[in-house]
């Protein structure tokens, strides 16, 4: 989910919060009975809130693991690539194979990152397999994910970038 579809999936939220503490007999300007937002269920809006909670944890494991040393969050290529659109695209390695940065690759990417080294860049990331658990995980390919473009449901054509390894 990027910023712009996290902001306004949030300003939605409260639009239909609002509407679900009016009064429900209240009526639209031209007199007639006002049909009203149907607002979110609970487990939606405990799955965004669940989602912004990781996502931040990402942020701050992003700056404390010092992620943000070599890569960048808002487009800027800096010498270990950017995150922005990394998720789902396809990546050339150093040894000609294609691989698509899926969670898994991102997983593995993190944990051994010598293993899928990305084609034009060098092999100097630490590895991090003593450092992050499973959660930690989770929040950085959710922090990753969110400044992609890619759906995580939509079945897109990858588009094969040289843009680091994670």
């Amino acid at each position: 989910m990027t910023p712009f579809r996290l902001l306004m999936y949030l300003a939605l939220t409260f639009t239909f919060v609002v509407a679900a503490c009016e009064d429900s007999s209240s009526s639209s300007l031209d007199g007639e009975p006002d049909q009203g937002l149907t607002p979110p269920n609970p487990e939606e809006i405990q799955k965004i809130d669940e989602e912004l909670a990781l996502i931040s944890r990402g942020i701050q494991l992003h700056k404390s693991m010092a992620c943000v040393a070599c890569h960048s969050l808002d487009g800027k290529k800096l010498s270990g690539g950017t995150y922005v659109n990394m998720y789902g695209t396809n990546v050339e390695l150093e040894d000609g194979t294609i691989v698509e940065r899926d969670e898994e690759y991102l997983r593995r990417s993190i944990l051994l990152p010598s293993i899928d080294v990305v084609k034009g860049y060098p092999d100097a990331m630490p590895r991090y397999d003593d450092k992050l658990d499973n959660q930690d995980l989770d929040a950085l390919i959710a922090l990753i994910k969110s400044v992609s473009e890619v759906e995580d449901d939509a079945e897109e054509e990858s588009t094969t970038e040289e843009e680091g390894t994670p």
